[in-house]
């Protein structure tokens, strides 16, 4: 992939001036965590690569003592990247506009605003002084002058990453130019025996089935174009099929070439249907056609008018459906929408006149009985 051919970014330079050492310090304290003698940082387009000080080399792929916490610094840097936070729950740019929110302590996502977000706000409000307005002003104009020594040296920071990028691009090209330069010559290859080939097919196809199920994870979860890695991993991490992969640079490579070709794969989608609702339909006309159940000169309207009476159920609900599904969302929507309501207004119908005929029922049943006049009231003793 193109990420594979990046060269991560350059180590903090190991001079010994005072400008260096204070860099150095720069660079390990940005770090998102230090194990050891690794350092985790991230690059500033949602990639992780790591830093090993004692042997002053970086390098994206996950080092083997670090291996088990790769999930671990995937959350803490999604953590960071979150548009705002209240407690234990952070807001989430999905993308699209819209905003999701997730529970670092829970590892619980949802679209709606969780009902304890701004509560811990309030009550540190409500609790904290107010500050004297001398000191606020004193603390403005510090945080003035930290910003603008930040800014300087974030630029110092760029300008000497941008010159090691460059020698170390020349570098790799000199070593690239010695191995093409030196390249013994290759071996003959063995062929291989029938178990080696059918234990090869195997693995084979042991890994497409993998790639497959993952695939129609990411289609069961609604994973649109466009969508972020960062923004899609609360989603899709639960999920078994995720584990079926083995390692998380394999998941993000299928992920990214999933949503590159989402877009495709929805058109051809929806062409297929569109042309399967016009074989359905046409098969529906002629075999109406050969009944003669109607007039050749009789408009669409009136035709589709009276045909749930001619056709059975199934085929005329599977009709209805491929049209449907043909339709935007929001029409889709609206549809559905006016379908409940008139079921809404007939359940709401139907329980007004049971309600009706039992009141009615209890009336008679309170009404005293009426005595015969041919009975007398008491019989003599």
């Amino acid at each position: 992939m193109g990420d594979q051919e990046r060269v991560p970014p350059p180590p903090p330079s190991d001079d010994n001036d005072a400008t260096m050492t204070a860099e150095q310090k720069l660079y390990w304290l940005n770090a998102l965590q230090v194990v050891d003698t690794w350092s985790v940082h991230d690059d500033g387009d949602g990639r992780l690569f790591y830093y090993d000080c004692s042997t002053d080399a970086s390098q994206w792929e996950v080092p083997e003592p670090l291996a088990s916490l790769e999930g671990e610094f995937m959350m803490k840097l999604m953590l960071e990247n979150a548009v705002a936070r209240s407690g234990a729950w952070t807001a989430h740019d999905a993308g699209n506009g819209t905003l999701y929110y997730f529970n670092s302590k829970t590892r619980e996502s949802k679209w709606g605003r969780p009902s304890e977000w701004g509560q811990v706000e309030e009550e540190q409000a409500a609790i904290a002084p107010p500050a004297a307005p001398k000191e606020h002003k004193a603390q403005e104009m510090n945080g003035v002058r930290d910003g603008e020594k930040a800014v300087k040296k974030e630029k110092k920071k760029k300008k000497h990453k941008k010159h090691k990028t460059a020698v170390k691009d020349e570098e790799v090209a000199e070593q690239e130019e010695k191995k093409e330069e030196e390249v013994p010559p290759q071996e003959e290859e063995e062929p291989l025996t029938p178990e080696e080939l059918q234990a090869e097919e195997e693995r084979k196809a042991r890994e497409l089935k993998r790639i497959e199920q993952f695939r129609a994870m990411l289609r069961d979860k609604n994973i649109m174009p466009f969508c972020k890695w960062s923004v899609a991993l609360p989603q899709i991490a639960g999920d078994p099929r995720f584990m079926g992969v083995p390692t998380m640079d394999e998941r993000r490579a299928i992920f990214e070439h999933f949503v590159q070709h989402r877009r495709e794969d929805l058109k051809a989608e929806k062409k297929n249907k569109l042309k399967q609702a016009k074989q359905l339909f046409t098969e529906l006309l002629r075999d109406q056609s050969r009944l003669e159940s109607w007039d050749p000169n009789t408009t669409l309207r009136v035709f589709i008018s009276t045909l749930e009476g001619q056709v059975e159920p199934e085929r005329y609900k599977q009709i209805q459906d491929n049209a449907l599904a043909l339709l935007t969302m929001s029409a889709q929507e609206k549809i559905y929408v006016a379908e409940f309501k008139v079921e809404a207004l007939k359940r709401d119908g139907e329980q007004l006149r049971l309600i009706k005929f039992l009141e009615e029922r209890l009336a008679k049943l309170d009404k005293p009985l009426e005595r015969s006049p041919t009975v007398p009231f008491s019989f003599a003793l």
